[in-house]
This record gives structure tokens, sequence and C-alpha cells, in this order.
């Protein structure tokens, strides 16, 4: 299953989830702790 997934890293240091053809925003929402949040 792990194999499905890619991560991308953009121009803004911010990174995209690929997961089976659709694209999810990851956004870091606690810098310290390493959070992150996905949007579609």
């Amino acid at each position: 299953m792990a194999d499905n997934f890619h991560l991308v890293s953009n121009e803004r240091d911010n990174y995209s989830l690929i997961h089976e053809g659709r694209v999810y925003n990851l956004k870091r929402t606690n810098m310290e702790d390493k959070q992150w949040v996905c949007r579609r």
C-alpha cells in the first residue's frame, strides 16, 4: 500500500502527497512538532 504514495516538494517548500492520481496539499501546522494537515 505504501507504494501508491508519492511526496513531492514545490518551490515554496510546501509538499504535495500524490495517491492514486489525486493530489493532496500538505500544510504545516506546527513547526516544532512537525505536524501537517492534508487538504484536497
